[in-house]
């Protein structure tokens, strides 16, 4: 299925005219290393560039923070060895709104995704089903038929006390894409060593997760190591505090410098085991995505950049600016 199937008057169509804009005329890219970028066609590039002079997009979008942003996106994605960075602009001038920052991320997001779900041979997508800048996310993306496309959760799906819960992400991602959808049924943070064990020995979720961690694609949104939500026992968080974690990503912790934690310094999870994702510099590595908002974000977001599993980022203006302003 192609772009052009989508409608030509689609917003992620538009707003994807706008980004080959930017490179054409902000950063003098030729049209053949815009359509590497975007991972595009030649032809494209120009049928997109041609959509932007239609709709007056090149005068607009090209003017102020979003040719910051451009600039921006390719000295974090050379500084960090990424595939890819993307920076969603400013939607207020308040820059510590996080629901704001959430929408804006989430926006360029699936922008981003569905391009690689639409374009790419991608046969099975890994996401964290729970973070409220991938609910933007997937509630921004357009719809596409991808039923053949396969969807792991990253995580365990109950909630403490073993009740089923809805995950807004994979409700939204079966909806736009069709795409089958398989859950884990156990919680994230079992509350015991007992109760990790029984789950963890269950055929069902043992070979679930080791089918998502074979994917083609991982999703997951950066969160701070002590948030507290339905996943987490709040009993557990002094012991995180305690133990240096400052950064959840795809259900695993990791410490300042990118090392991931295991029990006892943090809960015993039933997640993706990171282990069986290779180095985003091995030329075998999936794509893994990590989609962080807020400059609150910054120690957590350097944390998961230091894990050399991240290949593309995707976060708002504000947290650019921290990442780029920190040593």
């Amino acid at each position: 299925m192609g772009v052009s199937s989508l409608g030509k008057d689609h917003t992620w169509e538009i707003n994807l005219a706008a980004r080959a804009a930017w490179m054409s005329y902000v950063g003098e890219l030729t049209q053949s290393e815009i359509a590497k970028r975007l991972g595009v066609s030649s032809a494209r590039v120009h049928r997109l560039i041609q959509l932007a002079k239609q709709h007056g997009i090149i005068r607009i979008s090209i003017e102020g923070r979003p040719a910051e942003c451009m600039h921006l996106e390719a000295e974090i994605a050379a500084r960090f060895g990424l595939k890819s960075c993307t920076i969603s602009p400013y939607l207020a001038s308040r820059k510590d709104n996080a629901d704001l920052s959430s929408l804006s991320v989430g926006q360029a997001a699936g922008q981003v995704l569905a391009q690689h779900l639409v374009m790419s041979q991608t046969k099975s997508v890994t996401v964290d089903p729970f973070g409220q800048v991938l609910v933007d996310t997937f509630a921004s993306m357009p719809q596409f038929p991808r039923p053949d496309l396969q969807v792991w959760a990253a995580t365990g799906c109950l909630s403490q006390s073993y009740q089923a819960r809805n995950s807004e992400v994979l409700s939204l991602l079966e909806m736009r894409t069709g795409a089958k959808v398989s859950m884990i049924p156990a919680p994230y943070a079992p509350g015991t060593e007992a109760e990790w064990r029984n789950f963890s020995a269950l055929p069902g979720i043992t070979d679930a997760l080791g089918r998502a961690s074979q994917s083609d694609i991982f999703v997951g949104q950066i969160k701070p190591a002590d948030q507290i939500d339905e996943t987490v026992d709040p009993s557990h968080i002094k012991a995180i505090d305690a133990s240096g974690a400052v950064c959840r990503w795809l259900g695993s912790y990791f410490d300042a410098d990118g090392a991931t934690l295991a029990s006892p310094a943090v809960p015993l999870t039933i997640s993706v085991p990171m282990d069986n994702l290779p180095a985003s510099t091995t030329s075998t590595s999936p794509r893994t995505f990590a989609l962080a908002a807020g400059e609150g974000s910054s120690v957590p977001t350097h944390a998961a950049l230091r894990t050399g599993l991240v290949t593309d980022l995707i976060l708002d203006e504000s947290l650019a600016d921290a990442l780029h302003s920190a040593p």
